[in-house]
């Protein structure tokens, strides 16, 4: 069998995650025999592995709102599944819009079954940062069309079933991201053998010493994850405790805004955005850091929550759907009301605290990271796929 994926960052991931897991999230368990990748980021290279073929594609940006571009992807995505004698299409990352819908238009017109993922609460995000084109319908009705067109929908959080009508819930399936343990533990093993030769770690001296607290974001650089308000939360946090630094670690449209904002303030030597970290670098910060903060007003399953939390560090959250379950008030976060400036503000000097981060640290001990390994994930995505295909057979 072989699957086409339409990705919208492969770039990203490989940045991001190592190339086993990369390969392990496109072909789990080498279950499909020849995989191909449409990616829209350029990243240019003709094979990911012996058996994933990378196809890259770089016109397409906005694409919502240039039906020109979304009837070319349509095209092509039909072009290489025929090619490649595809039997299954599958959209992982990315929008609904850019990345889904042509898609399932493909799907439509080849009669190949398609599988959806939805990470975000997409409508929800459409109609905080396009409400006069979200007032139109439009984005409902297309939306709708997807999730009809779909044989299948991917839920990568359980609480993202409330975004999908009634009568379609029954193609829901909930498949987490999954997550190199090995790897990261090898990593986190690590950089406690390079702290053992330190003797005491910083994060764990009580009382502490006089020295800079750590707080940490790793996301992308979007108006939805809401680093406006935790820079100016954090800045207004330093008149009280003026030893912490801000580490932002992440790209987006949003940078530009971000270090206007932060030279504004006047807080350039306190918070500082790294663009382009590699992966083993990443977990070497989240090792380092005190406390993670996660302003964030929409996502589906945050990955760099998931890692916070693996590295067993206090974590500042909103109060939304997403962060249920992974973070729990009291027990290893804090968790504020969606939209308070004075709220995080109020968190961020909370953790000043040692003892509440220690409290904190040792609460994400509760969390079952095994549910996301690369073996439990691949059985259930298998087993997923595999249905989809049968089912589309037997018709």
């Amino acid at each position: 069998m072989n699957a086409l994926y339409v990705d919208h960052n492969l770039y990203f991931h490989l940045n991001r995650k190592d190339k086993y897991t990369v390969c392990q999230i496109f072909n789990p368990g080498n279950f499909f025999d020849e995989v191909v990748i449409i990616d829209q980021s350029g990243y240019g290279k003709s094979r990911l592995s012996d058996n994933i073929m990378i196809y890259s594609i770089t016109d397409t940006k906005k694409i919502l709102f240039k039906p020109i571009n979304l009837w070319r992807k349509k095209n092509f995505i039909k072009k290489i599944a025929k090619e490649h004698n595809i039997d299954l299409l599958i959209q992982l990352f990315g929008s609904p819009f850019d990345t889904s819908l042509p898609l399932v238009m493909a799907s439509r017109e080849t009669s190949i079954p398609c599988i959806i993922t939805t990470q975000n609460e997409y409508l929800e995000l459409f109609r905080d940062e396009h409400p006069l084109l979200f007032k139109t319908g439009i984005i409902q009705s297309l939306y709708n069309y997807i999730l009809k067109g779909a044989k299948g929908i991917r839920l990568v959080s359980k609480h993202l079933i409330g975004e999908i009508p009634e009568h379609l819930r029954y193609k829901c399936e909930y498949i987490p991201r999954k997550e190199n343990l090995s790897f990261l533990r090898k990593i986190r093993g690590k950089n406690k053998n390079e702290k053992n030769k330190n003797k005491k770690s910083d994060r764990d001296m009580d009382p502490e010493p006089d020295r800079e607290l750590v707080y940490l974001t790793v996301s992308k650089l979007k108006k939805q994850k809401n680093l406006k308000n935790a820079v100016i939360a954090f800045g207004r946090s330093l008149k009280k405790n003026n030893n912490m630094r801000f580490i932002i670690v992440g790209s987006g449209n949003l940078k530009d805004e971000l270090i206007d904002l932060i030279k504004k303030m006047q807080l350039t030597s306190k918070v500082e955005i790294i663009d382009g970290i590699k992966r083993e670098d990443l977990l070497q910060l989240y090792a380092n850091s005190d406390v993670f903060l996660f302003p964030s007003r929409y996502e589906g399953r945050p990955r760099a929550l998931f890692e916070a939390i693996f590295y067993k560090l206090p974590i500042i959250c909103l109060d939304i759907p997403s962060t249920e379950g992974m973070v729990n008030d009291g027990v290893n976060g804090i968790r504020v009301e969606t939209g308070s400036i004075e709220g995080i503000e109020k968190a961020i000097n909370d953790m000043g605290n040692a003892r509440l981060r220690k409290k904190l640290s040792k609460g994400n001990s509760f969390y079952d990271v095994e549910e996301f390994s690369i073996d439990n994930v691949n059985k259930k995505e298998i087993e997923f796929y595999s249905g989809i295909i049968n089912k589309t057979k037997n018709l």
